[in-house]
């Protein structure tokens, strides 16, 4: 009911999936009311770095992984898979220490009441249409991805597809933090890439491609993105084969 907006609100905190074209939305808006998500709630309680994964395909498949990854290391604390991946964030937010691992799947519904997510390291796997019925354009799709990455400074850490030239201009245009691409086509000294069968980080052999149990070009960017997180979150070349040999998907995905 639109009524519901007569009172005077400090916070709106609105579901992802209610369209900004709702009319108590509509008027929350007009009366200059702030409209946060409960993952906005959330990470401004937490008390651990962030992982942010976002992207139009892959987040799921990618989030899982890291997951596996940073969960086989249980001396550096705990390891939370929250977020659109089904757990919410606010039902883990007071629980997480700031020794944990925090790794959180984003929608872009979510991220646009994120005003102040300042993720430690950001993944952003690909950008393609989508969601348009309730963006209103590609453009503010976009916007919308951007603003896991916003926030960031130099001593934050942007993984992204290099292969995509929109999405390198995009990372390039909105963020301050410290940049590490992947790409499946172009070996990079200073990311993570593909060459001879073999996927290197910063110029160091990781792991074979044939270690990778899942197929596919678009598994293979999940992993390499994941893999990026691992690097850099002190995880074990060892560690790292062993997940992705074990690793047999998403379910429904």
């Amino acid at each position: 009911p639109t009524h519901l907006m007569d009172t005077a609100f400090d916070v709106v905190v609105k579901n992802p999936g209610i369209p900004y074209t709702n009319s108590v939305v509509i008027q929350a808006i007009e009366k200059g009311v702030p409209i946060i998500t409960e993952v906005e709630i959330a990470t401004s309680v937490m008390q651990a770095p962030i992982i942010g994964i976002t992207g139009s395909n892959g987040k799921t498949t990618t989030t899982s992984i890291i997951y596996d990854m940073l969960n086989q290391d249980q001396a550096k604390g705990k390891t939370f898979a929250i977020g659109n991946i089904g757990v919410p964030a606010s039902q883990v937010a007071l629980s997480v220490k700031p020794e944990d691992h925090v790794v959180m799947e984003l929608s872009s519904f979510q991220l646009l009441g994120t005003p102040t997510i300042k993720p430690k390291i950001a993944v952003i796997t690909n950008l393609f249409s989508s969601h348009l019925d309730y963006h209103g354009s590609l453009e503010n799709y976009y916007e919308a991805k951007m603003r896991l990455i916003m926030n960031q400074d130099e001593n934050d850490v942007v993984i992204y597809n290099q292969d995509q030239k929109h999405l390198e201009d995009l990372v390039n245009k909105h963020t301050k933090a410290q940049l590490l691409p992947f790409s499946r086509k172009e070996f990079l000294k200073n990311g993570t890439s593909v060459k001879d069968g073999y996927i290197y980080f910063k110029g160091e052999p990781v792991a074979k491609v044939t270690d990778i149990f899942i197929q596919g070009l678009h598994n293979l960017e999940n992993m390499l993105a994941a893999i990026s997180v691992a690097k850099l979150s002190g995880v074990s070349n060892e560690t790292i084969i062993k997940v992705l040999r074990h690793f047999h998907g998403v379910k429904h995905r």
